[in-house]
């Protein structure tokens, strides 16, 4: 869904309306992958109101919290809460922002383990809106972000 919107159908109820729905987006990757910069750039110019959220972890997270500070999106770090779940506070928080969410945007391997494999599962079966982007090995980016320095 995407609330763009222009002035003139800016009344009052239309406002306080577009003020209550804010689509928010969960991002879910690979500590060891990220994407190619230009698929978070559309997913941010697809949802002009947003919130994207995510937990912080090393590896996409990064990239997501990176961007979006970048180009002026509003973010939410959901962290484990280990003293509360134990080991399982990673899979809690998961399912936090799954229940938060309207979209998932998941940077996926297609490995069968790991909070990955689980938010694409269970978001799945939720029926939440999945869109799974390519992934590359984080140094893949590094490298081609030095090579676009020596130009």
């Amino acid at each position: 869904m995407n609330i763009c919107y222009s002035k003139s159908n800016m009344t009052l109820p239309n406002l306080l309306l577009l003020k209550r729905w804010v689509v928010i987006i969960m991002f879910s990757g690979h500590r060891d992958k990220v994407t190619e910069r230009v698929f978070l750039e559309e997913i941010a110019t697809l949802y002009c109101d947003c919130l994207w959220i995510h937990g912080s972890a090393r590896g996409f997270d990064d990239q997501v919290e990176k961007i979006a500070k970048e180009i002026g999106i509003r973010t939410e770090i959901y962290l484990p809460d280990y003293e509360k779940y134990g080991r399982c506070a990673p899979i809690m928080r998961n399912k936090e922002m799954l229940e938060k969410c309207s979209i998932v945007i998941a940077c996926y391997d297609g490995r069968k383990t790991g909070g990955t494999f689980f938010v694409v599962t269970e978001a799945r079966r939720m029926g939440k809106n999945v869109i799974i982007v390519p992934a590359v090995p984080v140094h893949h980016i590094s490298r081609q972000l030095e090579w676009q320095k020596n130009l």
